[in-house]
């Protein structure tokens, strides 16, 4: 069910703009809708304001990631007592906080402000702790790329699953370095917040963006820290506002949530070719070029461990954004790819049109359940929850699968055919075509 309070003409539909670089500080306002409180949240984040960001976030959450840090805290201090090499397999949530105390509870924290021990962290409440957490977290960066606080977040809309819980959409910038600096993609990657109903307003749970331990990891892992070297950065352009979705768009038929449940019914009974039809064009030419590419590279990479490498071979640089150039192609055509039953060779697998090789692919993929770790995702049931339109030519599905604490967002397309799929990490996603099975 898609949440639109205060415009029945848009049934559903909740554009909503937001910017928060930079951000204008602003009174507290009444948490009365899922939308406001994330707001809300991001003003604290960008001011740093911790007490006022720890009181937007449901007491569950906060209650869980003080359980987390303090676990994290607990038994790598014990590791590096013991002499032992900080490793991995941590399950903090296992751990009794009060039983370990008596042994680490001394421990100084030097991530944390004043340096407190760990039995000092432990003694805080779970807001008290958050606004250390935060603190130690985000505090004064010296690294771009780490930066959170700071970074461009736009709210897309709210989903609403029921009267307790609703989801809010979002872009937030993304940055990577590499040896040519510092790269900043805007407007960056949707994000999902759930935001849950309390008995005094609306409050957020934590997902990869703000609470998500991974930020947290310096502090646990300070012998770890890699710090970016040291770069130019330069303020962003910001992108301009999407437009709002046209009437026909929204009333079209069928809709975004159709269309994808058509594409869960097809994935489910295997219907290839029906679920080629559902797929956006220019993604089904994309998908092609990515999976030959990558099919190119491991295949010359079995000839070159097999001792055979072609002669006059070249390096392949394989990205999500190169093609094969047809001269490439030519050296690995004839490369069999085993687990293409019809077309084994790469040169058949680019004869075929982009429908034909999704389908083609999608039986390598997630054909032959028991030998093929991927089949097992047709299995699965999909739920949707509701849809969100940004902009007028792309819309976003929220659904639910047992496999993910958040809902999965499978992204559509407007087309000369309407509204099409453009595949995720669910469907479609290059990491099912079973590299074991390729090795065999």
């Amino acid at each position: 069910m898609i949440r639109k309070p205060g415009q029945s003409s848009l049934r559903g539909v909740r554009l909503l703009a937001f910017l928060i670089l930079p951000i204008l500080s602003a009174p507290m306002a009444a948490q009365d809708s899922p939308t406001a409180t994330v707001r809300s949240a991001f003003d604290a984040l960008a001011n740093r304001n911790w007490s006022t960001l720890g009181s937007l976030v449901d007491s569950k959450a906060l209650e869980s990631l003080r359980q987390d840090a303090l676990g994290m805290l607990i038994l790598t201090s014990e590791q590096r007592l013991a002499g032992e090499k900080v490793g991995g397999g941590y399950n903090p949530d296992e751990v009794l906080i009060t039983e370990h105390l008596p042994r680490v509870g001394s421990q100084a924290v030097t991530g944390f402000r004043d340096h407190p021990t760990i039995a000092k962290l432990a003694s805080l409440s779970p807001k008290a702790f958050f606004i250390e957490w935060a603190e130690a977290a985000y505090g004064p960066q010296d690294d771009p790329v780490r930066e959170v606080v700071g970074l461009y977040r736009r709210i897309i809309g709210e989903v609403e699953q029921s009267a307790e819980t609703s989801y809010v959409l979002y872009r937030r910038e993304s940055r990577h370095a590499d040896m040519t600096g510092l790269h900043v993609n805007l407007p960056g990657r949707v994000m999902i917040v759930p935001v849950v109903r309390t008995g005094d307003g609306w409050r957020i749970k934590f997902n990869d963006d703000i609470g998500w331990s991974i930020d947290f990891s310096h502090v646990v892992f300070p012998e770890r820290r890699y710090r970016s070297p040291k770069m130019e950065q330069r303020r962003p352009t910001l992108p301009p506002e999407p437009p709002e979705p046209r009437p026909e768009r929204i009333a079209s038929s069928p809709s975004p949530v159709q269309v994808a449940e058509s594409a869960f019914a097809a994935f489910k009974s295997q219907n290839w070719s029906a679920l080629a039809e559902l797929v956006d064009p220019a993604v089904l030419r994309s998908f092609q070029q990515e999976q030959l590419s990558f099919l190119a590279v491991w295949g010359r990479s079995r000839e070159t461990q097999a001792g055979t490498p072609r002669e006059s071979a070249q390096i392949i640089m394989y990205s999500y954004e190169d093609s094969l150039r047809p001269e490439t192609l030519a050296q690995v055509a004839n490369i069999e790819i085993p687990i293409f039953s019809e077309h084994k060779r790469i040169g058949e697998l680019a004869a075929l049109s982009p429908a034909d090789f999704f389908q083609a692919w999608c039986r390598a993929a997630y054909g032959t359940p028991g030998e093929n770790i991927s089949a097992w995702k047709g299995a699965l049931d999909r739920e949707t929850i509701g849809q969100l339109f940004e902009g007028d030519s792309l819309a976003h599905v929220l659904y639910r699968t047992p496999r993910l604490y958040l809902p999965d967002r499978m992204p559509l397309k407007w087309s000369d055919s309407g509204w099409r799929i453009m595949l995720n990490d669910d469907i479609g996603w290059s990491g099912d075509l079973d590299l074991e099975r390729l090795n065999r």
